[in-house]
């Protein structure tokens, strides 16, 4: 399987569910290091879709039996404030591209099935996205350069798991919890 054919079923399967009556509510980028890219031959970031049946208040009690090898990460979610036209624009706008920006905890069904790990795995599999926790409230972002210090604290019953500053984290940094 190439590529071009995982997102292929991504796409197939992201399709699929809408047509049963779920709502895309976004996307979420992954392998955003060169040092990640490289392990999984890619040369760019992979994508896969946040469904709204896939989103979960902070504060929600979930059953990790209900996943597959259920991990999860601190990753930061940007809400997009408009139409977003080229990557030039994005670099020259940045604050009219982004309308808040929070802390949330993503979900994954941390299952590859066969060693070695591939893009092809990885992006078939939505990026191994099984959801996320987001805060109860959004604060508006004034200013996108704010995030490169900007920390994320994982507690689980109110014992902390872990603290990551955002500019010290690395792709070594994405498996945070495994149930």
């Amino acid at each position: 399987m190439t590529v071009d054919d995982a997102y292929s079923l991504q796409i197939t399967v992201a399709r699929f569910r809408v047509e049963r009556g779920e709502a895309v509510a976004g996307f979420k980028v992954g392998c955003i290091s060169p040092v990640m890219q490289a392990q999984l031959g890619l040369d760019r970031p992979v994508f896969g879709h946040v469904f709204a049946t896939e989103i979960h208040g902070s504060g929600v009690v979930l059953d990790p039996d209900e996943f597959d090898g259920l991990a999860i990460e601190g990753e930061f979610a940007a809400r997009i404030a408009r139409d977003i036209p080229d990557a030039d624009w994005l670099k020259a706008h940045p604050e009219e591209a982004i309308s808040s920006a929070f802390a949330v905890l993503e979900l994954h069904n941390y299952v590859f099935r066969h060693t070695p790990h591939d893009a092809q795995k990885l992006i078939g599999n939505n990026a191994i996205h099984a959801g996320v926790v987001v805060p109860l409230s959004e604060l508006a972002l004034t200013n996108p350069s704010a995030l490169l210090d900007a920390s994320i604290r994982m507690s689980r019953n109110g014992a902390p798991l872990a603290t990551r500053c955002s500019n010290t984290w690395s792709e070594s940094r994405r498996l945070l919890y495994t149930t």
